[in-house]
């Protein structure tokens, strides 16, 4: 029996090691987007008047930089209303003079599937924000940082202490806004347009389901409501595409999506800017067909700070 046991610590002894070993190394890692938006709203708090919400899409085309007002970016990748509406309750009781809200209300919004960052997304926002919603209470993520998304870890640890290659974190300003560096891999316009085809051609084809949109249009009421309530303006966005991506959408369901957003602005009077085929941006000003590069976020930031200043000019003067 003595020497099961000795043969069972001989085994278990260094997986023990190693499995401290890369939690240790992960917890080194650059500070990740999450974490560095909420230091910032730690370190500003009494002075934050903006949160800008979204996806991906507002990470990287909203730089609080060139707003007028302090704002920080709480946008995130594949973030879904749910969240939108998680963050809007919890800091329009923590930030003292939050005075707006930047809400991303993208074509695929209404159909997003709420619980779609249930898995590992989930547990950043339960460690940097306390959110508690789509984890699991007694998860070994909610203690362990390599366990939340073992592969990304894997290739994040590689990148940075082998490769020593600089994290996609490192991008990410203080503010909470993510530089997307280039211009589709230095492809000809044909190239993309054909490349936005074959990728978006029959992409919505699963995508819209009616249990998502009842659920994400309820998210939306409870946002307005709250933010009328508290005396908060929202300005609602729709961000800018390139045609390669928008040429390839649903038109019913962008109808559907103006619509319903146009039902809500009559009800609770808000603003909405709707960028989603605006000319003034060019092949040059995105990343990829969906997201807006340095250049096509400054020209998109300077835009959205004029509707901003609008707001703040007819609000206190």
């Amino acid at each position: 029996m003595t020497r099961f046991v000795l043969k069972v610590i001989q085994f278990i002894f260094p997986l023990l090691v190693i499995a401290i070993m890369l939690e240790v190394l992960t917890r080194h890692l650059p500070a990740d987007s999450y974490q560095i938006a909420r230091k910032y709203i730690d370190e500003n708090k009494d002075s934050i008047e903006m949160i800008i919400l979204g996806t991906s899409h507002n990470t990287s085309g909203v730089n609080p930089n060139f707003i007028n007002v302090k704002s920080v970016n709480l946008a995130n990748g594949s973030q879904p209303l749910e969240y939108d509406h998680f963050f809007i309750q919890k800091y329009v009781e923590e930030l003292p003079n939050l005075k707006y809200i930047l809400l991303e209300y993208s074509f695929h919004s209404l159909y997003y599937n709420p619980l779609s960052t249930k898995s590992w997304r989930a547990y950043y926002y339960n460690k940097h924000f306390d959110c508690n919603l789509n984890v699991n209470r007694f998860s070994i993520k909610k203690i362990s940082d390599f366990l939340i998304q073992p592969d990304r870890n894997i290739t994040r640890l590689y990148n940075y202490y082998i490769n020593q290659r600089a994290q996609s974190e490192n991008r990410v300003d203080t503010k909470g806004w993510e530089l997307m560096d280039g211009n589709f891999n230095g492809n000809s316009y044909e190239e993309v347009m054909y490349s936005g085809e074959k990728k978006y051609r029959n992409y919505w084809k699963d995508f819209f389901k009616e249990e998502n949109k009842k659920l994400n249009m309820n998210y939306l009421k409870e946002i307005f409501s709250l933010c009328r309530q508290k005396g908060i303006k929202v300005i609602v966005v729709t961000p800018p595409v390139f045609k390669s991506y928008s040429n390839f959408i649903r038109q019913d369901k962008y109808q559907i999506m103006q619509s319903v957003i146009q039902d809500f602005k009559t009800k609770y009077q808000f603003e909405y800017y709707n960028f989603f085929y605006d000319d003034r941006f060019k092949m040059a000003d995105y990343y990829n067909h969906n997201h807006l590069n340095g250049p096509g976020s400054t020209k998109y930031s300077l835009i959205l700070n004029e509707v901003v200043t609008q707001h703040w000019y007819a609000s206190d003067h």
